[in-house]
């Protein structure tokens, strides 16, 4: 049986992968409602894959290293210096998701480098 750093590690790295793939839509070929449903859909794979990614570090952090982090934002904060996925945790305003979808999709290439490293 694999053991639970091996198994967490296999989620993330398929979620990155669709998180990826996701990304790569050319959304203007679509009408806005379209565009919105499926910038919807991305940012869905992002905080789906955000949470994979800390919870990864953190099996990762205690068997490799034996360091104890206790929560989701001290994980991430430690190892990247992110706070955008409890902004994303907290969105209602379109505006603001605006905002923040650039940026979401620009963390593509960490989620894949800390999938691979670990």
């Amino acid at each position: 049986m694999a053991d639970k750093l091996t198994l967490i590690r296999q989620s993330l790295k398929d979620s990155v992968s669709d998180f990826s793939i996701s990304i790569l839509i050319d959304i203007s070929l679509f009408d806005p409602q379209i565009q919105d449903v499926i910038r919807n859909g991305q940012i869905q794979k992002f905080e789906v894959t955000m949470e994979l990614l800390w919870k990864s570090l953190k099996v990762f952090l205690f068997e490799m290293h034996g360091i104890i982090a206790s929560s989701p934002k001290q994980v991430i904060r430690s190892a990247f210096g992110i706070d955008i996925r409890n902004q994303l945790s907290h969105i209602y305003k379109k505006s603001m998701f605006d905002e923040v979808y650039p940026e979401a999709v620009s963390y593509e290439s960490i989620f894949t480098i800390v999938s691979e490293r670990i």
